[in-house]
């Protein structure tokens, strides 16, 4: 039972991590983008 709970963790860790990854991303493009539209 606990290693299940350690997978679990790890799983949820991952899915957070690339949730930020993501955000970070988006962000950076939107930011691109903007400047490309003002110019």
């Amino acid at each position: 039972m606990p290693t299940i709970q350690l997978q679990q963790q790890q799983y949820i860790r991952q899915l957070v991590i690339i949730t930020l990854i993501r955000l970070v991303l988006l962000e950076i493009l939107a930011r691109e983008n903007r400047h490309l539209s003002d110019s």
